[in-house]
């Protein structure tokens, strides 16, 4: 907005306050201001991100390490508890962990791939990062991107399973397998009298 002089007083471009310039053309009223006005200006040409920011490339570091060590925390454990560990986790984003559900829907995580192996647990190859562990469970079990359950607020699947996806008619081709072994098992095992075993979590995430 170009300023205007009224009575020798000029309206600050930055703060729009009256002042009296010293020069024909002094358009702020303070360094300040002139200061203030061209950061804007850099910010708006070029966004205020981590290649420019220090502080905001410390804070990614920080995610980024998180999410590494959530990722060690579910491959570390036994496949029969990864699927309860993954349900841990999203529950507790769902439930209001902010920090949690920073790195839940962290696109860079959920797009990594072996570019960024520090992401990976052990190695980018036949693991996921945790973002892309949680999008794969939440498409197994609601149908939807993990984003969608943690941020929409979706109601848990009346028994844990998904059959259709919202997109795709698609469901994990192992994961059905392991099922339908399991209820054949099961089966087997009641014609001969057996006594049955207890549920245990499904295939790992």
């Amino acid at each position: 907005m170009k300023h205007e002089i009224t009575d020798n007083l000029r309206a600050c471009e930055d703060c729009q306050e009256p002042f009296t310039p010293r020069r024909k053309d002094q358009r702020y009223c303070s360094d300040r201001c002139r200061k203030n006005r061209s950061q804007k200006e850099r910010r708006r040409d070029v966004p205020f991100n981590s290649t420019f920011s220090p502080t905001k490339r410390q804070d990614n570091r920080r995610l980024f390490d998180s999410a590494a060590r959530y990722a060690e925390m579910l491959y570390s454990k036994p496949p029969g508890e990864r699927l309860g560990f993954m349900k841990g986790l999203i529950d507790a984003a769902r439930a209001g962990d902010k920090r949690l559900r920073q790195i839940l829907t962290n696109q860079y995580i959920l797009n990594a791939g072996p570019d960024q192996p520090w992401l990976f647990f052990p190695r980018p190859e036949g693991y996921y990062t945790i973002t892309q562990a949680a999008d794969r469970y939440c498409q197994m079990y609601w149908g939807a991107s993990v984003a969608d359950v943690i941020n929409g607020g979706l109601p848990e699947p009346p028994t844990g399973e998904v059959i259709k996806r919202r997109h795709h008619n698609y469901i994990g081709v192992a994961f059905l397998k392991a099922q339908l072994g399991n209820a054949s098992l099961a089966l087997r095992r009641l014609a001969s009298g057996a006594e049955l075993p207890p549920i245990s979590e499904a295939a790992s995430v």
